[in-house]
């Protein structure tokens, strides 16, 4: 299941950025507002590997869920210049799941901070 959803979201972000584009955040193909929804029955589809192996008893007993997700996927913004191709010496980030079941992320960066440029 994490594979699926990873390889979609991976299909997502690398079939929307050219070589050409470079700025950032790029644009995200099918995305409203800036933010692309993934949903539907194919995030609950086995993948063939993972149903061969059940059928041989080399995997562990598993429910899967009954109703897909619905994942957003966003790319984080105000990076500062040249936000693709910088190396940033310190970078963090968080993430939180709330009770309504909202996943909330976060991230920074220390920058060069003496010149100001930290976010």
């Amino acid at each position: 299941m994490r594979s699926l959803l990873a390889l979609t979201l991976w299909f997502c972000v690398t079939s929307t950025v050219s070589a050409a584009d470079v700025s950032w955040p790029p644009a995200l193909r099918g995305a409203v507002d800036g933010v692309l929804k993934v949903e539907g029955p194919a995030l609950l589809a086995l993948p063939a590997k993972v149903t061969a192996a059940q059928s041989a008893g080399k995997a562990v007993a598993f429910t899967v869920a009954q109703t897909a997700p619905q994942v957003e996927l966003a790319y984080h913004t105000n990076l500062g210049p040249d936000a693709v191709s910088r190396r940033l010496w310190s970078s963090w980030g968080d993430i939180a799941l709330a009770n309504d079941g909202r996943v909330y992320c976060a991230i920074g960066d220390h920058g060069q901070d003496q010149a100001g440029d930290a976010r």
